[in-house]
């Protein structure tokens, strides 16, 4: 049985628009995350793992108040997505 896999690039732009989610009245959140949807869609197939790094900077930067909930999920969802990816293109 062969498993379907999306392109990378469209898996890290999945990711990006679940985080986006959480943030929906967030104007500077939501500019910030569509700058890397439109960064990873220009980027070379051989350098999109890097397009991670985006991903990591601006949550470090953004979603660091443990409280917060939208902050927690967001966490949860790059964590787990980032795992993910691993497994399924990197290994």
């Amino acid at each position: 049985m062969t498993i379907n896999k999306v392109s990378q690039s469209l898996y890290i732009i999945q990711t990006v628009e679940l985080l986006k989610k959480e943030f929906p009245d967030n104007p500077e959140m939501l500019s910030s995350f569509n700058s890397i949807i439109d960064t990873v869609s220009h980027t070379a197939p051989e350098v999109i793992s890097q397009r991670w790094n985006k991903i990591y900077n601006l949550c470090i930067t953004h979603c660091t108040n443990s409280n917060n909930t939208a902050h927690m999920n967001a966490y949860n969802i790059y964590h787990n997505r980032i795992k993910e990816y691993y497994d399924l293109y990197l290994y």
